[in-house]
């Protein structure tokens, strides 16, 4: 395709020294399957680079291995997935680090926002006490004084009215939209530098569609935030991101 002069000739060769490089990236589940266990390939030989600040979207049908892609960078693909291939954040091969050694990256330098917002909380855990478990991950000795304090700027910066007295409340008493942008305020809780959004839009009417993906591209802005943006609805991608990967099969 480079010799065509279909993609530029930078992309003949992914760099390390990009911001986010991943190569040949090959993710595989061990499932049961009657009696015995067979190895199922969901992402095969999937490469891209993004530089910082860029908003990278990703689309495809459902299965084509969009979130699988995305969850093998902080580490987040299951006891029962095999992963090969290189990811490398800042110049650092994330495929060769423990799982202690991830647990640097995950939320202080990779935030992730997870489908279907409503899901992605403990009913009977309060929103308060989500960020402070959230916060205490990267300072182990916050109080939950300060923690509930810098909750609140977090949801102010997201836009959720009243943000000290929705601490107190459960997931049941947010709408969608609201548990989405709480999402966000998580996701930055540790001062992210690259967010991945799974579908943040899923599952929510156009107008708070609109204002989600506003939100976003308002962090970007005023974060310097690299974002990886994934989506079924390419319209939506098209307008919010510098750069699409399309993935099929």
């Amino acid at each position: 395709l480079v010799e065509q002069g279909i993609i530029p000739e930078e992309y003949k060769n992914i760099e390390n020294n990009s911001f986010l490089s991943v190569k040949d990236l090959f993710v595989s589940f061990k499932l049961l399957r009657g009696t015995e266990y067979v190895d199922v390939q969901s992402v095969r030989g999937v490469s891209f680079s993004m530089e910082k600040g860029e908003i990278l979207g990703i689309v495809g049908e459902s299965g084509s291995g969009k979130t699988v892609t995305t969850c093998a960078i902080p580490g987040l693909s299951g006891t029962n997935a095999t992963v090969k291939g290189e990811i490398y954040f800042n110049n650092k091969n994330l495929t060769k680090l423990t799982q202690n050694q991830l647990r640097e990256y995950r939320g202080k330098k990779n935030g992730m926002i997870f489908q279907e917002s409503g899901r992605a909380f403990d009913p009977l855990q309060s929103i308060g006490s989500v960020f402070y478990e959230a916060l205490r991950n990267s300072d182990p000795k916050i109080t939950r004084e300060v923690a509930y304090q810098t909750a609140c700027e977090l949801l102010e910066e997201v836009g959720l009215k009243n943000p000290k007295e929705r601490l107190k409340n459960y997931p049941h008493q947010f709408s969608g939209g609201q548990l989405q942008r709480i999402g966000i305020a998580l996701s930055l809780a540790q001062n992210c530098e690259l967010l991945i959004a799974d579908e943040p839009t899923t599952a929510l009417d156009v107008t708070i569609q609109a204002q989600i993906v506003n939100l976003l591209s308002e962090l970007r802005k005023k974060r310097g935030l690299s974002i990886i943006f994934i989506s079924h609805n390419i319209e939506l991608v098209a307008d919010l991101c510098d750069n699409i990967i399309v993935m099929y099969g």
